[in-house]
């Protein structure tokens, strides 16, 4: 990171360091925040669709999505509104959608070798070949 490890960068500073290409910058928000958007993406799962993504796939295309658009992020303004809660919320918001996005995904079929029992009870090639 490019800034000075001295003291604790505020969201505002590591957010526009991060929009001009500072990697280490966008690490540090996403450090931040990935406890809490963690918590949030298991609830709602949870809550709504039981066990059909892993956790950590809608958090890594999260912060994918938000760092490519991190240039459109706004800090909210107001009173009771810090930076960080702000960048939260505005993370939060492509949880969401990631969420959804994967849930619509065709499920992954896994490929499984057949069973040993399966293989016992087919025909051998000579069999096949006889008929």
């Amino acid at each position: 990171m490019q800034m000075a490890m001295a003291t604790r960068p505020a969201v505002q500073e590591l957010i526009e360091c991060a929009r001009n290409g500072d990697h280490g910058a966008f690490d540090e928000l996403a450090r931040r925040v990935t406890y809490r958007l963690r918590e949030s993406i298991e609830r709602w799962s949870r809550f709504r669709l039981g066990a059909r993504v892993e956790i950590d796939e809608v958090l890594q295309e999260t912060l994918l999505r938000a760092y490519r658009s991190l240039g459109r992020f706004e800090p909210q303004q107001g009173a009771d509104t810090n930076a960080e809660e702000s960048f939260l919320r505005w993370i939060s918001g492509i949880a969401k959608h990631a969420l959804v996005d994967l849930l619509r995904k065709p499920p992954r079929r896994e490929h499984t070798a057949p069973s040993v029992e399966a293989l016992a009870s087919a025909p051998s090639p000579s069999r096949v070949q006889r008929r």
